[in-house]
């Protein structure tokens, strides 16, 4: 587990890691996976189930106990959420549309509604995606992004969209305290050596990394 948040420490109550090209695959006796379609549909497991795998969704969040949530990025932002005064988690891939469609803002509303935590316990951290320095968009799409004009860059060389900075709004505009946010604030375009990147690496098959989240059993 080479990612490590403060916000978010690993200990007898809550395991969770990012898998980047450098580190070895993992194997998971419990594992959730997603279809990952760059929506913000949340699959929410509060019971004990057999099933493996949901397509069509981009999030999942559960109170249960030895389940590993995961999702596979390559530029899109894994988000961590973790309630330890309820004892719950959840784990999202935010791409840019599932941002737009404000998928972390969404998550927390299910958290509160079907486990009954409370937004300001909520923690949240943002791992490695494509940052502003290199997510360039076209004007065509310049629209998508029109509720959030500040985390819109103009360059001499284009536009650009601040993703992590819209995610921090939506999760504040739910209740989350901004103390509770962490960002680790690294590019996967950027750093070739470390990260996957769908932008980057155009050609040959994409290559995606892991990230994962689970409370103990």
């Amino acid at each position: 587990m080479a990612l490590k948040f403060k916000k978010i420490k690993v200990d007898k109550k809550v395991n969770y890691g990012f898998l980047d090209k450098q580190q070895k695959p993992v194997k998971f006796k419990n594992r959730i996976g997603l279809g990952q379609v760059h929506q913000n549909r949340i699959i929410c497991l509060s019971r004990p189930t057999r099933k493996r795998f949901f397509a069509g969704f981009d999030g999942s969040i559960t109170n249960q106990k030895g389940i590993t949530l995961t999702v596979n990025v390559a530029d899109c932002f894994p988000i961590y959420l973790y309630d330890a005064k309820n004892k719950t988690v959840g784990l999202l891939h935010s791409g840019w549309r599932g941002t737009v469609r404000n998928i972390s803002g969404r998550a927390i509303a299910m958290m509160v509604k079907q486990f009954s935590s409370k937004a300001k316990n909520i923690r949240a951290c943002i791992g490695p995606g494509i940052r502003s320095c290199h997510f360039e968009i076209k004007k065509d799409v310049i629209n998508k992004f029109k509720k959030y004009p500040d985390a819109i860059i103009k360059k001499a060389d284009g536009l650009f969209v601040d993703l992590p900075n819209i995610i921090k709004t939506q999760l504040t505009k739910t209740g989350v305290a901004l103390k509770n946010i962490q960002d680790c604030k690294e590019c996967t375009f950027c750093d070739a050596k470390k990260y996957f990147s769908f932008r980057r690496d155009k050609h040959g098959k994409p290559k995606t990394m892991l990230a994962y989240i689970s409370l103990v059993a």
